[in-house]
């Protein structure tokens, strides 16, 4: 993928500096905000199935630290915290979510159409108005099965097949 990026980005101006690192090397490396590493190719996977877990380490302003920064975005960052981690602030600012994750965080999860609602409110605002990133790449997975298989079930929490909720029919299945 790497010389098919490098060459669509350079039609743009844009020049990569491309660089392979062992795992906990990339992760050091990128969220370690005074790297000012700009684009990078990992995955968010969240602790339970709920918006804040991607909302909230990914877009608080609370979560930009010096090492081990996942808001990579630097959503919500102010003068002060650029001045303090050594990063230069822009001009016309950075926008901020916060206000956003607190509204729907305070939305009881009694109230799942409300709380689905908010966060849906909340994506659309991020992705039109605060635009933290772009994609890149799109993962896509196919699922190979057999006749016998009578129950598949995506887990949300692996992000896989549920193994825990399969059937297969034990009937003998004629070709």
């Amino acid at each position: 993928m790497e010389p098919v990026i490098q060459q669509g980005l350079a039609k743009l101006g844009i020049v990569l500096k491309p660089r392979e690192l062992a795992t906990g090397a990339v992760f050091t490396t990128f969220q370690t905000v005074a790297n000012e590493i700009p684009m990078v190719n990992t995955g968010w996977a969240k602790d339970y199935a709920d918006p804040v877990t991607f909302a909230a380490p990914l877009f608080s302003s609370s979560s930009i630290i010096p090492v081990g920064n996942t808001n990579h975005a630097l959503v919500g960052l102010t003068s002060g915290k650029a001045a303090e981690l050594k990063v230069e602030y822009p001009a016309g600012g950075v926008p901020s979510v916060d206000a956003d994750i607190d509204r729907c965080q305070a939305v009881p999860a009694t109230d799942a159409d409300g709380r689905l609602g908010c966060w849906a409110d909340f994506d659309k605002k991020l992705m039109e108005q605060v635009v933290p990133w772009v994609p890149l790449i799109w993962d896509l997975s196919t699922v190979l099965s057999a006749p016998s298989l009578t129950r598949y079930v995506f887990d949300q929490a692996s992000a896989e097949i549920s193994l825990t909720q399969i059937a297969v029919s034990n009937k003998e299945q004629m070709p």
